[in-house]
């Protein structure tokens, strides 16, 4: 039996869990299942009733299907499955995740460009970016990208590599590494309708079609779907009503569709490898967020080690940035977070009633952690993989919903405690 609990400022309390899975979250009816629950669920449906979210770990694949439209889905891959959408999914390897969702609080306002107009804009204008090869100065540094030379464009703070330039020579092994991932990034980003969208050509006419083309704004892909490329409004590009209609309905402008491998009515997936942060265009642990297609409800983010790890290892050594954190409660308004280890183990830190506790989770275990509790990743194990599902995901409200704390402990000598616990195989909680 896995662990499946909620911390409190009190302790510990085991989840409750009935036939469609483990109750994450009781005010918005979210739900868990994993291994032949999970399984049994996709393998049995051809529509979903409630918005519903797949996450493929690694190791695992599935089949999924929508109509004329079909895609296997392996390693680290998150779908989004919108109210009543209609697809299988067939597992054809390992044990994927689902997530359900039936409702959403009260107060939260689903992510839609008209609400949420600043946000919007800053995407939009943020892919385009990307979707035209920019990056931002500091992801590579002024002292590298002087190296690099004439073999960039700089257009203010941001920068593109210049076509068939030659990227290696001058650089260090891991400088080369550096530039080289990143270039593979910025190509992936620029391919025809990744992420302005497309659309079937029997939506326009051959002549709107043809003066789409003459003025720059579309091109046909090999699939023979039409291909946006722009993300400028529609009043900016003066299009007639009919063709402003197809470009609302088809265009991403507003929307996060980096790592987008798979799109078709209701449904959208997103693989890790290729998400980008489009503010510091750096790869992202966010597969789906609020400002993804169809706007989730559900947030899911996946982190995961470079292959086994010989020995525990502190959790900064797979995560840098890992901070003690809280998503704080206003009033009604608050955002909780299930962590679900996929693989290894991991050492998670919360500070419940004023003191600090290790929580030890192994694969298949899960603690839901409520807003306003302090925690952080302190310490993994093994060939590590976690799933975080945020409920509800609140990326439109900005960093209301987020906030970096001071360490209660000595870090060091926390991290050095919560190794030695993993080691041993401990299971559940450990005061510090």
């Amino acid at each position: 039996m896995t662990l499946c609990v909620r911390l409190t400022e009190r302790g510990v309390e085991p989840l409750r869990r009935d036939s469609g899975g483990v109750v994450l979250d009781e005010g918005t009816g979210t739900r868990l299942l994993q291994g032949a629950q999970a399984r049994a669920f996709l393998e049995s449906r051809q529509s979903f009733e409630h918005e519903t979210e797949v996450f493929v770990p690694a190791d695992s694949e599935i089949d999924l299907r929508v109509g004329l439209y079909s895609s296997h889905l392996r390693d680290s891959t998150a779908v989004h499955l919108a109210p009543g959408a209609e697809a299988s999914c067939r597992v054809l390897q390992g044990e994927p995740v689902v997530i359900t969702n039936e409702r959403t609080p009260d107060w939260y306002e689903p992510y839609h460009p008209d609400s949420f107009q600043d946000y919007a804009y800053q995407q939009a204008t943020r892919g385009a970016g990307l979707a035209h090869g920019y990056v931002h100065q500091s992801v590579l540094g002024n002292e590298l990208l002087d190296k690099l030379g004439d073999r960039v464009e700089r257009a203010g703070e941001d920068f593109r590599f210049r076509q068939g330039a030659e990227l290696v020579s001058g650089l260090s092994a891991q400088e080369q590494a550096r530039v080289q991932a990143l270039h593979t990034r910025t190509r992936i980003n620029q391919l025809p309708g990744r992420l302005y969208g497309s659309f079937a050509p029997a939506k326009l006419s051959a002549e709107q079609r043809q003066d789409l083309k003459e003025r720059g704004l579309m091109q046909v892909g090999l699939d023979g779907q039409c291909k946006w490329r722009t993300f400028a409004s529609p009043e900016e590009l003066g299009l007639s009503p009919e063709v402003a209609r197809v470009y609302r309905e088809t265009n991403h402008r507003d929307y996060d569709t980096t790592g987008l491998v798979f799109r078709a009515p209701g449904v959208s997936a997103y693989a890790r490898s290729d998400k980008t942060n489009l503010w510091s265009h750096e790869p992202s642990e966010w597969m789906l967020t609020s400002g993804c297609l169809g706007a989730p409800a559900v947030g899911l983010s996946s982190i995961a080690s470079e292959g086994p790890l010989p020995r525990p290892v502190d959790f900064r050594a797979i995560r840098p940035n890992e901070t003690l954190h809280s998503h704080p409660q206003q009033d009604q308004e608050g955002v909780s977070e299930a962590y679900v280890v996929t693989g290894g183990s991991a050492a998670l830190l919360a500070v419940q009633g004023g003191k600090p506790y290790l929580h030890l989770l192994h694969a298949g275990d899960l603690a839901v952690v409520p807003p306003g509790l302090a925690h952080c990743l302190l310490a993994a194990s093994g060939d590590y993989e976690h799933l975080v599902v945020q409920t509800p995901s609140t990326f439109q409200y900005g960093l209301r919903f987020k906030r970096d704390l001071e360490f209660p402990v000595d870090r060091a000598q926390a991290t050095s405690r919560a190794v030695q616990e993993l080691a041993a195989g401990t299971r559940g909680s450990v005061a510090l």
